[in-house]
């Protein structure tokens, strides 16, 4: 990505930092699976690698029109979410690739998706469904 996400954000002068794993234990999160062609999946994939546009579009809008540290706060918050998607994406799309090569297009797959209760994505993974 071109542009830099990164913003200072003003924080209360009472908070806490947790990691991703410790949102999801504390917060909650959740799974959604998809099952569908092996091609679909890998469109689905590379739909969620071309978020990674998208955030530097919206950063990039938002340094023009010159937004509000709020704003600015809640695009780098979409930025955040769209590279967790765009990191899980590219770290599976070659196992997508492997079964499109071995069993072919129209092989059902099922595409995991872990997701924290702020939507950031923490994993993905795929396997060939036997049908």
């Amino acid at each position: 990505m071109g542009n830099c996400l990164c913003a200072a954000i003003d924080m209360p002068l009472s908070y806490s930092l947790m990691d991703e794993e410790e949102m999801t234990y504390v917060e909650g999160g959740g799974s959604t699976q998809f099952t569908d062609t092996a091609e679909a999946i890998r469109g689905r994939l590379d739909g969620m690698i071309g978020l990674a546009a998208t955030a530097d579009l919206i950063a990039t809008f938002g340094k023009a029109l010159g937004f509000i540290p709020l704003q600015q706060a809640i695009m780098v918050g979409v930025g955040v979410i769209a590279t967790s998607y765009v990191k899980g994406a590219n770290d599976i799309y070659s196992d997508v690739e492997k079964i499109i090569r071995d069993k072919g297009k129209r092989q059902l797959v099922q595409l995991t998706l872990d997701y924290s209760v702020l939507w950031i994505c923490t994993g993905m993974s795929v396997k060939a469904v036997n049908t």
